[in-house]
């Protein structure tokens, strides 16, 4: 049996950051069944990457200059010769039959335009596997309706990390940074074909570097966009019922409350000067919710304390 497969290629993005790189590498070319493997480097400026792909003999590309994260990813599908591509985080690692269950499952299912499975959260440094709190439901599914229902019923979190049908795969939206992996996929799975592996295969890595760990400067423009995503679209994809209306449009304000909790008066004017599709929305909120706007006023440090006591009152809904 051949031990390579030329139907998926995995795709690592990389920039500057090597540390949990090799790491990548390795569970990706430990596969029971190997598939293409591309490294596309977004101008770091070292040349660990480059090194280490030419003395593996894995295929390299080096932007010529540094496009931002989501563009990056976009070009990962881009320069993928394949008929499936998925994206891995440099931080993030396969279990080692990954491979071979998705061509198990695509043999049986052959034309599915998604595929996910549950996974592992690992806690760099200390490498500790832990189970994480989000739900989804498994199995093949020949639409996504049921995805958005448990994400309205349960909360967002599919990982970037999915195997997706190249010619799907329209691109993710780059022109404010915050969650546009999960809103390209809440937006499009409606209309996949799909099948979700209940064993976990994907190890997670959090730390304090990732891109939205609440040191980073995204964090709070990921909060935005999960308000964007429930209210924007999961409300209207999943608005078969009115108790989906409810609960899409009760975790957009969940989110929003915290957003506002948390943003600096001068982030929030830096974000309304801006023009995308989150600023836009945040117009629209505060226009509809005018209490928000004198809120803002309030000092940070007190709306901080205000959510903290909030939560801990469990007076705030999930989001």
């Amino acid at each position: 049996m051949d031990k390579h497969t030329n139907i998926l290629t995995v795709a690592i993005p990389v920039f500057e950051r090597y540390e949990f790189f090799e790491a990548a590498v390795a569970s990706v070319l430990n596969q029971s069944i190997i598939p293409k493997l591309i490294v596309v480097d977004n101008n770091s400026k070292h040349d660990l990457f480059e090194k280490f792909c030419k003395k593996n003999k894995i295929t390299y590309y080096k932007n010529d200059t540094n496009i931002g994260m989501f563009r990056n990813w976009n070009r990962c599908h881009e320069l993928a010769d394949s008929i499936y591509v998925m994206v891995l985080g440099d931080d993030d690692t396969l279990e080692p039959n990954f491979v071979n269950n998705f061509l198990t499952v695509l043999n049986n299912h052959s034309t599915i335009d998604l595929y996910y499975t549950n996974f592992n959260v690992i806690k760099i440094p200390d490498l500790k596997k832990s189970n994480h709190n989000h739900i989804f439901p498994f199995g093949y599914f020949p639409n996504g309706k049921e995805v958005i229902n448990y994400a309205i019923k349960y909360g967002l979190g599919l990982l970037y990390s999915v195997i997706i049908r190249k010619n799907k795969f329209t691109g993710y939206y780059f022109d404010f940074h915050g969650s546009n992996d999960w809103l390209w996929i809440y937006s499009n799975i409606e209309n996949f074909e799909i099948y979700g592996e209940k064993d976990s295969l994907v190890n997670y890595g959090i730390h304090e570097l990732q891109d939205s760990s609440f040191k980073s400067n995204s964090h709070l423009q990921c909060i935005l966009t999960v308000g964007y995503i429930y209210e924007r679209v999961l409300k209207i994809t999943g608005g078969i019922s009115n108790e989906n209306i409810y609960n899409a449009q009760r975790k957009a304000n969940a989110a929003m409350l915290k957003f506002f909790c948390i943003v600096s008066k001068e982030k929030l004017s830096t974000i309304l000067s801006q023009s995308n599709i989150y600023s836009n929305y945040l117009y629209d909120f505060l226009t509809t919710h005018r209490f928000y706007k004198i809120y803002s006023y309030v000092p940070l440090f007190i709306r901080i304390f205000t959510y903290k006591v909030l939560r801990k009152l469990k007076l705030i809904h999930p989001f």
